[in-house]
């Protein structure tokens, strides 16, 4: 079956890590397989007017109008790229990668396969579709086949051999279709065990094409070794599409390592893609042995992502650095044991604090990610944060301050309990409490003053936008009050942003929106 996997933006510049996988595991059941990641060709042609957009701190253009009207602007070179070279009189399977914010334009892309290669059978995946609300509105939006949900890869190779057999599509388990304009889903799919996907192929990828100055690391191997999470913190959604925590045995992560850096000379870095490396502290265990008694194997981890844990000891911290790794992220978020409390971390500043040392003192360079303004946190809360930093300064190599302070993610337990924690209003970033002292200006505060002491202690923070921190300020600002229909402060920001970026479509798009708004009492 001839199988053709895409990747629409936004997805940063580096290789889609999700149909590298999907690749490996159709061409070993024998399936031809093209990857198309139009997300690095729009962004190595995106112009000045959209020199910003691709930023990650600028996601909010993807989930937009605007992103519509992006891509119909390169609607020639999505043709040329993807669906003129498609036979039209072959049955294909088309297989779009989406998240939250890729969604808008796979929908558009997806559109213009249907309308010109009816025959193709079009599935959308990913962890997006956890989400029931956003499977049926995906497919209400556009005339595609299917949704796959859950673990993607056992169930784009069934279907690919259903559709070959002739089989009806119903039969495939772990999806959603529609039919009669009502949807159906299909019988649930067990979660597959993570050893036994095959390595990722990189080969249906150009990998030079990410070769750019945003991508740090184009030298990097990526692997995704786990799936869920084995904390519950009630801000995050990223571990809600997945039932529990599975992860990759040692053996099989180092296997996969042997065989990525054999085959690819220029791989130096490891990059982990996954919510924590030491949910299974056992396999990560393993995986430090084998490396250590391979010498051979000189690849340097350089993204890792760690919760705070009692297990992480100064002998497991010493293992990890003989074994390569050279920096990991810590998800700290606050100093205040109460505010921890609160967000369900599973952890104590006393315990983060120790562990945080330990780390420095192995050798491992790391950084630790901060939050402000969780529901309930108080000025005293903040200012035991602020006093927490003061103390640790000197074990952490780079503080990271969220620089959306703390979003609404979708699927999250604070997203869905907004009346018991006194939110009034659902928005991402722009959500406010009841009573008025939680707005997005009042977290905004909050992260100048830890800023501040970050600079009194001569710590490194790490700015944490792609383009500036004053066009994110700017930017962000004028959109908090065109939501809130103050529209005469927006348009001060915007027009402060447009000074530093003067070619900005979407920013001058806003900025006319709110120019129009304001223009019946001018």
């Amino acid at each position: 079956m001839r199988t053709i996997l895409v990747q629409c933006p936004q997805w940063g510049v580096v290789p889609p890590l999700a149909l590298a996988q999907l690749a490996a595991v159709l061409k070993r059941e024998g399936h031809s397989v093209q990857a198309i990641d139009l997300n690095i060709d729009l962004f190595r042609n995106r112009g000045p007017r959209y020199q910003h957009t691709f930023s990650w701190e600028q996601n909010h253009f993807w989930v937009s109008e605007s992103a519509d009207q992006f891509m119909v602007d390169r609607e020639q070179m999505i043709r040329a790229k993807l669906i003129d070279p498609l036979p039209p009189d072959e049955t294909i399977l088309v297989g779009f990668s989406v998240n939250q914010c890729s969604l808008r334009a796979s929908l558009v892309v997806a559109r213009w396969v249907k309308a010109s290669r009816p025959k193709a059978f079009v599935v959308f995946g990913g962890q997006l579709y956890s989400d029931p609300e956003k499977i049926g509105e995906t497919l209400d939006a556009v005339p595609i086949d299917a949704v796959i949900v859950g673990d993607g890869e056992e169930t784009l190779v069934e279907l690919a051999e259903i559709i070959e057999a002739g089989r009806p599509p119903e039969s495939c388990a772990g999806m959603h279709l529609k039919r009669d304009g009502a949807v159906v889903e299909t019988r649930p799919r067990p979660p597959l065990l993570m050893d036994s996907l095959p390595f990722s192929d990189f080969s249906v990828l150009d990998l030079e094409s990410y070769n750019v100055p945003e991508n740090l690391y184009h030298d990097s191997f990526m692997i995704m070794a786990s799936r869920g999470c084995v904390r519950h913190c009630t801000f995050c959604g990223s571990r809600f599409p997945w039932k529990g925590y599975r992860s990759m045995s040692g053996r099989r992560v180092y296997d996969e390592i042997v065989h990525q850096t054999a085959r690819y000379s220029h791989f130096k870095v490891l990059k982990f893609y996954d919510i924590l490396i030491n949910g299974n502290m056992k396999h990560l265990s393993e995986l430090c042995d084998l490396l250590i008694a391979d010498p051979s194997e000189k690849l340097f981890w350089r993204e890792a992502n760690c919760i705070v844990r009692p297990e992480m000891t100064p002998e497991i911290l010493k293992k990890m650095y003989a074994a390569g790794c050279r920096h990991v992220t810590f998800g700290i978020e606050s100093g205040s044991d109460r505010v921890l409390g609160l967000m369900e971390k599973g952890q104590t500043a006393a315990l983060a604090e120790r562990v945080l040392r330990d780390t420095h003192e192995s050798g491992i360079e790391l950084t630790a990610n901060f939050m402000f303004g969780y529901p309930g946190e108080t000025e005293e809360d903040f200012d035991e944060t602020l006093e927490f930093v003061r103390r640790i300064h000197p074990y952490v190599d780079i503080f990271y301050p969220s620089r959306t302070f703390i979003t609404m993610e979708p699927n999250s337990t604070m997203a869905k309990n907004k009346k018991e924690l006194g939110i009034d209003d659902g928005t991402d970033i722009f959500w406010g409490t009841t009573d008025g002292t939680n707005t997005y200006p009042v977290r905004l505060a909050r992260y100048e003053r830890f800023s501040q002491v970050l600079y009194e202690v001569g710590a490194w923070e790490s700015p944490g936008v792609n383009s500036s921190v004053e066009l994110d300020r700017c930017n962000s600002l004028g959109r908090y009050y065109a939501y809130k229909n103050e529209h005469q402060q927006a348009v001060q920001y915007f027009e402060k942003y447009l000074t530093l970026d003067p070619e900005c479509a979407d920013v001058r798009g806003r900025l006319e929106a709110c120019q129009n708004a304001l223009a019946p009492t001018r």
